[in-house]
């Protein structure tokens, strides 16, 4: 009987703690919610040329990012950002048509989190540098 009356005495008291917890929230009972705040587009800076395209990031987080390329070979060359699309990197998610040598150009684009390939490409070549929104 005695062990009856002290499971009874727990299960009071932890009721109590915590009602005395979630009633001092301003009455509602409720958790505000966090109001989201506005972020802004991260920058990946591209050189981009005949055999040539580097990033200066590696990572960047998902969402807006805006990508500024700049021509630095002697060849108009254009930049593009491509997802996976059934197992290869074709899935073209933002260009940048033509660069003429040294010009730079920027586009914003929106990068879910994964893998991306920045391709960096002339009439005849094709350098590609990877990146990852996470």
């Amino acid at each position: 009987m005695r062990s009856f009356a002290l499971a009874v005495g727990l299960t009071g008291t932890c009721t109590l703690l915590i009602a005395g917890c979630s009633s001092d929230q301003g009455g509602s009972g409720t958790t505000p919610t966090p109001t989201p705040t506005p972020t802004t587009a991260s920058v990946v800076h591209v050189d981009a040329g005949s055999r040539i395209c580097t990033t200066d990031k590696t990572s960047v987080p998902f969402g807006q990012v805006t990508v500024i390329a700049t021509s630095v070979g002697k060849k108009d060359v254009s930049v593009t950002v491509f997802g996976p699309k059934a197992g290869q990197w074709t899935k073209a998610i933002g260009v940048i048509p033509l660069l003429q040598p040294n010009q730079t150009k920027s586009m914003t684009i929106n990068l879910p989190l994964g893998a991306y390939e920045v391709a960096c490409q002339t009439a005849r070549d094709d350098a590609r540098a990877r990146i990852t929104a996470v």
